[in-house]
């Protein structure tokens, strides 16, 4: 199955490393881990949000996604590759580590 490749459209800015638990070694299986959740890639032109936090405070945003599931505490969201900026807004990924030339 072909998916959206995180390391590709992202790697550049952000962490984008394995899922904890996986022992294949394919773009599927990539992930964005955030200050509240992660970013997942869901098929060939869609990407999966988990937020971990206090939904209340962006029920609103993300509703204009497909929501899959939703608790108190966490919310999994279907998005198009081009709200990326908007929901990483919110999920707050790692940003990539990078050398800085001195002298």
């Amino acid at each position: 199955m072909s998916c959206l490749n995180l390391k590709r459209l992202w790697g550049d800015k952000y962490l984008v490393q394995y899922e904890e638990n996986s022992d294949v070694r394919d773009p599927s299986y990539y992930m964005i881990p955030c200050q509240h959740g992660s970013i997942h890639p869901w098929g060939e032109n869609e990407l999966l949000a988990v937020y971990t936090g206090h939904v209340k405070h962006t029920k609103a945003l993300l509703r204009e996604f497909i929501v899959l599931s939703e608790t108190k505490e966490k919310m999994k969201v279907i998005f198009p590759p081009g709200a990326f900026d908007e929901v990483a807004g919110l999920l707050l990924p790692e940003r990539r580590a990078s050398l800085v030339r001195r002298g």
